[in-house]
């Protein structure tokens, strides 16, 4: 499958995703992905209640085939040349005076009708930008001449994908948006491949669920290194089929965890947490109203001593404080829960952890 028919695999160049009602080769014989094949993929996965995601990019990682096709679509840098992306791909503009935006723009009108089964779209590569010198998007100048950032080319087609979808009562997930006017019609992001990039992202899902794909199948530290982000970014987390016996050991580890985050909104709220040198932590309101309290040793693992700690205290100040009643943690190395002891001093609750071995989860009750 070439470039473009992973991202716009609907009627696309090449014959890669095609309509074998329409006469292309049956599935199977010469490796094509035919329409007849999604149909029981997503019936196979939704008997075992699995949701599909459609995968579409809003822009273009374009192999050159594509760039034929669209030879006024393709983005410029100041000396002619193109912008290279992904797998010996180039950037298209995908602006709707091009005729890569116009067919863009055609294929998000079919693709309920022929895959009306999806539950949603995955838009990925929200995140590419340039200045592209070849287009005007009636904005942006250069040198005193008209350009085209190349950001806004997501805006029209996300916005008429985005009605398609939630019309139809279905979600709309991207990775890594470029700036915030990009995701906002998005239900939910991804954060891809490195923690700061989930440091940036999660400032943008504030009340929107956040995924960090990060590329762990060879590492458990760097499966660790995940699920910590996760845990202060109030983020879900990727999963490798079959991973080895040492990553799988650190997602049993960690997702139970994390899992607690679902459903999260952040506590916004000035200056809610004194943490100890060293510890990185976040607040957030769970689905069922209880305070979440996420704390990190930087850069430690679970299996390490140094990030050991007993009787590690925290302040924890926001207005349901007065509403705790009781207060437990969960650990990476512990099952089940421990009892935090709690005390009240100049307005802030004060909370002694019994064990906190790298990352720890508090969660304070209100009931």
């Amino acid at each position: 499958m070439d470039n473009y028919g992973a991202c716009v695999a609907v009627d696309q160049v090449g014959g890669a995703v095609v309509d074998a009602a329409a006469g292309s080769p049956a599935a199977g014989k010469d490796g094509s992905i035919t329409y007849d094949v999604l149909h029981k993929h997503l019936a196979t996965v939704k008997k075992r209640d699995v949701k599909s995601l459609f995968y579409w990019q809003a822009g273009g990682d374009a192999s050159p085939c594509i760039v034929k096709k669209f030879p006024d679509s393709l983005a410029l840098n100041e000396h002619g040349e193109s912008y290279p992306s992904c797998d010996d791909s180039v950037l298209m503009n995908a602006d709707a005076s091009t005729a890569f935006g116009k067919d863009m723009r055609r294929k998000i009108s079919r693709l309920y009708r022929r895959l009306p089964e999806i539950d949603g779209i995955f838009l990925d590569q929200l995140c590419y930008d340039a200045i592209d010198y070849a287009h005007d998007d009636g904005i942006t100048m250069v040198d005193n001449k008209p350009v085209y950032r190349l950001w806004h080319c997501f805006e029209q087609p996300v916005r008429k994908l985005a009605a398609a979808t939630h019309r139809r009562g279905k979600v709309l997930y991207a990775n890594g948006p470029y700036n915030i006017e990009v995701q906002k019609d998005m239900d939910g992001l991804m954060a891809e491949g490195a923690s700061w990039i989930a440091d940036v992202v999660k400032y943008l899902c504030i009340s929107k669920p956040l995924i960090f794909l990060a590329f762990y199948h060879d590492d458990p530290g760097k499966a660790e290194a995940m699920f910590q982000c996760c845990l202060l970014s109030g983020a879900s987390y990727s999963l490798y089929p079959n991973p080895p016996e040492a990553i799988r050991q650190m997602i049993e580890r960690y997702r139970p965890l994390v899992e607690k985050f679902y459903g999260r909104r952040w506590l916004l709220e000035p200056d809610p947490l004194e943490l100890p040198h060293g510890i990185a932590g976040n607040i957030f309101v769970a689905e069922n109203g209880n305070i979440l309290v996420s704390i990190v040793s930087t850069g430690e693992s679970c299996l390490s001593a140094q990030g050991q700690a007993a009787g590690l205290e925290i302040g924890v100040r926001c207005r349901a404080a007065d509403q705790v009643k009781t207060a437990v943690c969960s650990g990476p190395l512990y099952r089940g829960e421990r009892k935090v002891r709690m005390r009240r001093q100049d307005g802030e609750l004060r909370l002694r952890v019994p064990r906190h071995v790298a990352a720890t989860v508090i969660e304070l009750r209100l009931a």
